[in-house]
């Protein structure tokens, strides 16, 4: 026969086990909510470079240029040299974003058509990739004439809002 306090114990080590699996859903909902308020916020990311490569992947132009580009999950916005003429956007037609560690590592893809100030439109698929800390975002266009190129845009910074 037991005694009340092995039963008491028991008990005890039950509620214990009860609380630490408890805590343990409640951070990974935790985590899993951050993960996806990245997704969901206006980003603003700042570069100093742009890479242009054909599209076997070879490096035509190398350009210290300035390049702010904006996404959300609805919309992308890239600017050069703070020039408002030199701008493409368009809304995204399809989004995928994980991050196992918010701007750090992971990746966010968003296809979109993006527009220009005369009208002319390009298919895109603009990839935001963080390892190891750092960020680099890939820019696949295939332009109207049917010409397909990349982009690697190193970031230098980035602002949520």
């Amino acid at each position: 026969m037991h005694s009340p306090a092995s039963h008491l114990y028991r008990i005890t080590q039950k509620t214990n086990a009860m609380k630490k699996i408890l805590l343990m859903l409640l951070l990974s909902a935790g985590c899993n909510l951050i993960i996806f308020a990245q997704c969901t916020k206006k980003v603003t990311w700042t570069a100093s470079k742009a890479d242009f490569l054909d599209e076997s992947g070879n490096l035509q132009q190398s350009k210290d240029v300035k390049v702010t580009i904006q996404t959300t999950s609805k919309e992308i916005r890239i600017v050069h040299s703070d020039d408002e003429a030199d701008t493409l956007q368009g809304p995204v037609k399809e989004d995928t974003c994980q991050w196992n560690e918010p701007f750090k590592k992971g990746k966010t893809i968003l296809k979109a058509d993006l527009t220009e100030r005369d009208g002319t439109y390009s298919n895109c698929l603009l990839t935001i990739e963080g390892l190891e800390g750092k960020i680099l975002i890939s820019l696949k266009v295939e332009a109207p004439d049917g010409r397909k190129f990349s982009i690697k845009i190193p970031v230098d910074s980035y602002k949520e809002e």
